[in-house]
């Protein structure tokens, strides 16, 4: 399937390499993983072939096995960048707050030169709601990489954090321009357009958004609010009902079900 792009040869560490990318940029995570370890099998202490691997893992959510080669990088090269802010990610997810803030405290001084590295003291900051303190770091990051349609959003968000709204909305209305399909800054609008009170807008925003996914609970969540807030509770109710079929594992939306069931005076499903 591969072949017009990349010459098979079995016994070739790069081959697997760039299938590994190939697959990775088709969406097919086993299948990159399968040859980013068949790459690794023929050198075994290539960086650049274990931090593909190990960046995979982490996308993946196999945090131990990400940990595992991140460390082992920087066995072998202390000075990889890449791999410190790869670290300081895979810490966070294990919410590893301390480990993660003295890697973070160590690479201060390297930041300004690694986009990865911004970001990856960015999500530190923000995971700890440091708003103001993330805010340095994530412009760091587009000045160094200002392609990044992530970074700009990460950047909308911090600002809506700190209730900069009007700045938030200006970069959202940017990625959207430049990026019709990312549909987290239509919702991240939203959310904007919620907190203005201007819930016509807001609707209008997320209708947009359902055409790009239309099993995403945060949509039908934001338009569970917008009628919840126009008292049209029984709506309402119904929206915050299909957020919880696509993710039941959020207990806020028992807990917006139930505020609709008590507002329709039915008590019984409100407790």
């Amino acid at each position: 399937m591969y072949s017009y792009a990349i010459k098979q040869n079995n016994s070739n560490a790069e081959y697997y390499f760039k299938l590994a990318i190939v697959f990775s940029l088709k969406g097919f995570g086993n299948e990159a993983e399968n040859c980013y370890e068949r790459a690794i099998a023929l050198e075994p202490e290539n960086p650049t072939y274990n931090y593909g691997l190990a960046y995979l893992y982490y996308t993946n959510n196999k945090i131990e096995q990400a940990e595992k080669l991140a460390k082992f990088i920087l066995e072998k090269e202390p000075d990889n960048l890449d791999a410190k802010a790869l670290l300081i990610l895979i810490l966070l997810k294990e919410n590893n707050i301390i480990d993660s803030g003295k890697l973070v405290r160590e690479t201060e001084k390297e930041n300004s030169a690694n986009d990865f590295l911004c970001y990856a003291h960015y999500i530190y900051y923000a995971k700890l709601n440091m708003w103001k303190k993330a805010l340095e770091p994530i412009k760091q990051a587009i000045k160094l990489n200002d392609g990044s349609i992530d970074y700009k959003y990460e950047l909308a968000k911090n600002y809506f954090y700190l209730a900069d709204f009007e700045e938030a909305e200006k970069i959202c209305e940017g990625i959207t321009n430049k990026a019709p399909k990312y549909i987290q800054a239509y919702i991240l609008a939203a959310k904007i357009k919620l907190q203005k009170q201007d819930y016509t807008a807001a609707q209008s925003i997320l209708e947009k958004a359902m055409k790009l996914d239309i099993n995403s609970h945060e949509i039908y969540t934001l338009l569970g609010d917008i009628n919840y807030e126009n008292e049209n509770y029984k709506k309402a109710l119904e929206n915050y009902k299909t957020a919880l079929s696509i993710n039941p594992n959020e207990e806020k939306y028992y807990e917006n079900t139930a505020k609709c069931y008590f507002m329709l005076k039915d008590f019984e499903c409100a407790y």
